[in-house]
């Protein structure tokens, strides 16, 4: 079994997704030189008080390009991010350019464009290692470009571990000893929790236990979303969410022993395992 590296361990794409666009956007220059209004929302803005990465490349951009203009879509919730984009669709607002984690949900909603002809002859594409691409593309549709890439993992609360007498899980540890730290770290009553959401183990169990399966059961053959593997993942999660292992499904009542109204404020106050 490969050792589970919980500090940096799974480099994950995040891609930008084009869709159908509203009656402001969805053109990045008009003929005429006239004003363009482009729609976008995405989960890395932080706020306007922070003006993070994001949001200065997003000024330089029109600074740049002083006809258009980027609309900063902020009411879609970053912790329910699909729902808020399939509100979005339903009620005809959803913005001309935005965040996903995974295309098939794009797809399947009819929420994205054909970017083929539009990104045939771009150079910076062309330096986007092919598997990246092909990830985006169903048939010949290209229906996502890449905008960034992350390294993913858990951070693991070592005082929390320590003031237990547990030994805290590390960078290598298998897939055993990663879930007996997040059951043996839960105590509900105290409002200590294990983890906030174990659905990320669906992504990266395939790739952990097989040598030939890559994140979230892809090879170059396609998704195995019917292998022993991905079943095996899915039973652990479960197993998470029954058992009360896991914050986000625990019950109000469950909540109220906890120092604080939602994950965030759990693992700040130091009584969340791991995240």
């Amino acid at each position: 079994m490969k050792g589970l590296k919980l500090t940096i361990s799974i480099l994950i794409i995040t891609m930008l997704f084009g869709c159908n666009a509203s009656s402001e956007g969805g053109k990045s220059n008009d003929a005429d030189g006239n004003k363009v209004t482009i729609s976008y929302a995405s989960w890395g803005l932080g706020t306007e008080k922070e003006q993070n990465i994001e949001r200065l490349m997003i000024k330089a951009f029109e600074e740049k390009y002083s006809n258009i203009e980027i609309k900063l879509v902020e009411s879609i919730p970053n912790d329910k991010w699909n729902d808020g984009l399939a509100a979005a669709a339903s009620a005809n607002e959803m913005p001309d350019v935005f965040m996903l984690s995974e295309i098939p949900p794009g797809v399947a909603n009819d929420w994205l464009l054909d970017l083929s002809k539009l990104s045939s002859d771009d150079a910076d594409l062309a330096k986007v290692p092919e598997a990246v691409r092909k990830a985006a593309t169903y048939g010949d549709t290209l229906f996502a470009l890449p905008a960034g890439q992350q390294f993913l993992g858990y951070y693991v609360n070592k005082d929390m571990f320590n003031d237990a007498n547990l030994d805290a899980p590390e960078s290598g540890a298998n897939i055993n000893e990663f879930v007996d730290s997040v059951k043996r770290i839960t105590n509900i009553s105290k409002g200590k929790v294990g983890i906030n959401n174990p659905m990320a183990i669906l992504d990266w169990y395939p790739a952990a236990v097989s040598k030939t399966l890559g994140w979230y059961t892809y090879t170059k053959e396609g998704y195995h979303l019917d292998s022993t593997e991905f079943k095996e993942g899915q039973q652990i999660a479960k197993d998470i969410v029954t058992n009360d292992y896991a914050y986000e499904s625990l019950t109000e009542e469950q909540k109220s022993n906890f120092d604080g109204s939602n994950a965030g404020e759990v693992w700040a106050s130091g009584n969340m395992g791991l995240i």
